[in-house]
């Protein structure tokens, strides 16, 4: 992925952000959801996280080693 710095960091920003929100519904949905649906609430969201994090986001941080939250490389 070619991607410039400026639109690295405001792309890794958001998908970073949209990330927080996923796990943040998780934890509203434990709260609320039977256990068998939040099952499968969650393994949608952990689904979706693991797919932006891996086609999105580590191809940032490849290039871009430095815009990485600590402890992700």
């Amino acid at each position: 992925m070619t991607i410039d710095r400026a639109r690295a960091e405001r792309v890794s920003a958001l998908l970073e952000s949209a990330i927080r929100g996923l796990a943040e519904s998780m934890e509203i949905a434990e709260q609320v959801l039977a256990d068998s649906d939040y099952e499968a609430f969650k393994r949608g969201a952990g689904m979706s996280l693991a797919e932006i994090s891996y086609e999105c986001l580590d191809p940032i941080y490849a290039e871009y080693p430095d815009l990485a939250p600590p402890g992700v490389l």
